[in-house]
């Protein structure tokens, strides 16, 4: 028989969030290269739980200093490199940076067309919000009109008020004014 010992991790799981938003913002609130979470969930005794490993990491790479250690802060220029699309690549002679220098030149995606691409995902989901939200109020509005119709047959073959209301949720005020 097996136990939730034998489904657990060997390793610890991270999720890396890099931070590219403006240095002078985020001197005042965000002043750090890098910071590491322990993101081990917590029962609700308070207890914590060892059952998936999980750090979360911020990186920053406009702010990084002394203290940051050398194999973050090569990282974290590669990053802040990047974002003007200009990358000295003989300043990362690893063949890890030289791959991912390379997809950033497969992608050839300028920062002033990322913002473009960034502006038109949002012109989309704003247009496909608002058509779905059209979409739904022209719905009602049919449904509407579809009830207006059956109370007014109905009024016109002589049925009682009281069950045009039951037959179609309309108001009795509402079946009045079809009259």
């Amino acid at each position: 028989m097996r136990s939730h010992a034998d489904y657990q991790f060997d390793k610890i799981v991270y999720t890396v969030v890099v931070l590219t938003g403006s240095s002078r913002r985020q001197e005042n609130v965000i002043n750090f290269s890098y910071a590491m979470s322990n993101m081990d969930p917590i029962n609700e005794f308070g207890d914590r739980l060892l059952v998936y490993p999980h750090r979360l990491i911020f990186l920053n790479p406009r702010l990084w200093s002394g203290e940051t250690p050398e194999k973050i802060r090569a990282w974290l220029e590669l990053i802040n490199d990047s974002m003007d699309a200009e990358i000295d690549e003989s300043r990362y002679p690893s063949p890890i940076f030289q791959e991912i220098i390379e997809e950033i030149k497969r992608d050839n995606i300028t920062p002033q067309e990322l913002k473009v691409i960034k502006d038109e995902a949002a012109w989309e989901r704003t247009l496909r919000e608002s058509f779905e939200e059209g979409h739904e109020k022209g719905h009602e509005e049919g449904r509407r009109q579809e009830k207006e119709q059956i109370a007014l047959s109905l009024l016109r073959e002589g049925v009682d008020v009281s069950l045009i209301v039951k037959a179609t949720g309309l108001k009795p005020e509402e079946i009045e004014t079809l009259k």
